[in-house]
């Protein structure tokens, strides 16, 4: 019954030291870090924003547009993955910032762009498969 040897979750055949994750090194993991950290700061200008106009940042709307946008966001890049679109870290981007106005406005807070009237890319077939509208319909009326 000696001692077991603790194997590492996640062994790194290159670190070197036992305080370096190799998940610290992997240049995927850093350009993602970089998307969050460009969103969250998109995020904190906004909700400035929405203070000066006297929108409290405890409001109960702020969480309900939050969780919107990350459900919308998450469908939008499945079905665009299932449609062949490649993402990138622009597109990730984009599309959040979009979609986050858009819940904004579904929740009667009007402090950016309602994703229709948004130039974000795909948006003709994101609006198809998100709300149900398309072009024709929307020229006829």
């Amino acid at each position: 019954m000696g001692g077991a040897v603790k194997k590492k979750r996640f062994p790194d055949p290159e670190a070197r030291g036992e305080g370096v994750p190799f998940w610290d090194r992997d240049p995927a993991i850093k350009a993602m870090r970089r998307v969050f950290k460009n969103l969250e700061r998109w995020e904190e200008r906004k909700l400035r924003k929405l203070q000066r106009e006297h929108i409290p940042t405890w409001d109960p709307k702020l969480r309900r547009v939050h969780e919107r946008a990350v459900r919308l966001h998450t469908r939008v890049l499945k079905y665009l993955a299932r449609n062949g679109v490649a993402w990138t870290h622009d597109l990730y981007e984009e599309l959040f910032m979009a979609l986050f106005d858009h819940a904004l406005a579904e929740n009667g807070i009007y402090a950016g762009v309602p994703f229709q009237k948004s130039r974000c890319r795909y948006k003709v077939e994101i609006e198809q498969h998100l709300f149900g509208t398309s072009r024709e319909a929307s020229t006829d009326s």
